[in-house]
This record gives structure tokens, C-alpha cells and sequence, in this order.
């Protein structure tokens, strides 16, 4: 059976906080040093600016969604109008689906088994992946210092100038600013 191929597409963004796309990385083994097995990856899809959070567990999702979409809302003035994921429970659960009820928030989801339709999201989880097994590979650190090497690809990909983004950086596109 082959895969039909996705043409349909998702709201563009035209300001900031407007659209985010997240996924949360199936579990890496061996655990991180911290005992972190899983990452969410929440990327900005205006700025391209991508915020990691490490989880022990995929309950502790809904709490970093939530506390994430009410930090960018405070941080800039605005309000989160579209959330772009799979279909994975931990996103589609009661909590958090009240919670995008009453914050106005349109949660669009891909169509089961058909990541094509959330690609902005898995392709920046798989570059992220990449990056930080080069780290790895080439610091001959651990695998358990996974967590650490992540984080850095992350801080790297913010700082690295983007085609899409007329070669601004996703943190100068973000912040409106240089980056450090």
C-alpha cells in the first residue's frame, strides 16, 4: 500500500504567537543524565524559533503546553491562534483540549500514520536529533548526556540564519533583535 501524498495545508502565520507546531520524540534510549526519556519540541511557525522541553514521562506534556502557550501570549501582547500536531493522546486529551477551548486556540491536528502533515514539526525533530548525535559523536560524551546535546543543537538552529526567513536568524526574527 502506498501513501497518498499530502497537498492540503495549514495556516500560515502572520505574526509571532499565531501558529505553533509541536511533537514530542518517541522515548530515547538510554535515559538522559537527569532521567529524561522523552523531548517536546514546540516550533514557532511565524519566527521558526523552536523552545525543547525534556520529560520523564508523557503525562508531563499537557504541563508544558500550557505553561509554554501562557508565557508567549504574556510575552508578546498577543494571542496563540492555531497548534499544528500528530494526533498522539498527548495531545488530544480532555485537559488540554478544555484548555484550547477556553484560550480560543484551533487545534489542528495530521490525519493518523501521516507525518507528512506535520512536517515543519518532525522535520525539526529529526534535525535536532541529527545535530545532537553529531555532538555526541564527535565529543565521545555518553549517550546519556543526550538531554545536554539537544538542548545545544536547539540554541544552535536559533542562532543559524534560515533561507525561509531571508537569512534572518529565528532568534533575531523572535526577539526583533540580534542575536547575543
Amino acid at each position: 500500500m502506498t501513501k497518498i501524498p499530502f497537498k492540503g495545508t495549514f495556516p500560515q502565520p502572520n505574526c509571532k504567537p499565531e501558529t505553533i507546531h509541536m511533537d514530542l520524540c518517541d522515548p530515547i534510549p538510554p535515559e538522559s543524565i537527569s532521567g529524561k526519556k522523552y523531548f517536546l519540541q514546540i516550533l514557532n511557525g511565524f519566527s521558526h524559533f523552536v523552545w525543547i522541553f525534556f520529560l520523564t514521562n508523557k503525562s508531563e506534556c499537557k504541563y508544558y503546553i500550557k505553561n509554554h502557550i501562557n508565557r508567549v501570549e504574556k510575552q508578546t501582547n498577543s494571542q496563540v491562534s492555531n497548534l499544528i500536531s500528530d494526533n498522539g493522546s498527548e495531545f488530544k486529551n480532555t485537559d488540554l483540549q478544555n484548555f484550547f477551548k477556553s484560550k480560543r486556540i484551533n487545534h489542528l491536528t495530521s490525519a493518523p500514520y501521516t507525518p507528512v502533515q506535520n512536517t515543519f514539526a518532525k522535520r525539526g525533530n529529526q534535525t535536532t536529533v541529527n545535530k545532537s548525535r553529531f555532538l555526541l559523536l564527535n565529543s565521545g560524551l555518553d549517550l546519556t548526556y543526550w538531554e545536554e546535546a539537544e538542548n545545544t543543537a536547539v540554541y544552535f538552529e536559533n542562532l543559524t540564519p534560515h533561507k525561509s526567513l531571508k537569512f534572518e536568524t529565528p532568534f533575531s526574527k523572535w526577539f526583533n533583535k540580534k542575536h547575543p
